[in-house]
């Protein structure tokens, strides 16, 4: 006997465009943005409460991607996931581009995205500080061993 095989709904753009930038296809990403879907296509979330800007920027996408997720829709620049994340707290937090953190900070909402809190009691800032703080340890460490390596 032969099961019926069930019928894939077609992705919706607002997943679509997730889904592109989730997986760094840049091109359909840009492609997504230019149709009249792409306004509610930013306002996507997934099931951690990610929206397309902020998967954007944990994946270091193109800046005319994130400059256009932004100018799409600047809500999201104020919208948090579950941990309270916002993509100002993601830039802030695993190193990306410096233009990518200026876009952000240049943006009208920057003021405000910046005092936002994440789960931690965390302010973009104290993200950007403690990496800071981590990469310069990482130096650190490095140039002790190496100058060990002489004595």
């Amino acid at each position: 006997m032969f099961r019926k095989k069930k019928a894939v709904k077609p992705a919706t753009p607002e997943i679509t465009l997730y889904r592109y930038i989730r997986n760094r296809k840049w091109t359909k990403a840009r492609k997504l943005l230019q149709t009249p879907s792409a306004v509610m296509a930013c306002k996507y979330r997934d099931d951690h409460g990610i929206n397309p800007l902020s998967k954007a920027v944990y994946n270091n996408a193109p800046i005319e991607i994130i400059q256009k997720l932004i100018e799409l829709y600047p809500q999201a620049m104020l919208e948090t996931d579950d941990r309270g994340n916002t993509p100002l707290h993601w830039a802030c937090s695993i190193g990306i581009e410096l233009e990518t953190v200026h876009l952000l900070l240049d943006h009208e909402l920057s003021s405000e995205a910046a005092s936002i809190p994440d789960s931690q009691n965390y302010c973009p800032l104290h993200n950007m500080v403690e990496l800071t703080c981590i990469i310069a340890l990482e130096r650190y460490q490095s140039l002790s061993s190496f100058a060990m390596s002489f004595t």
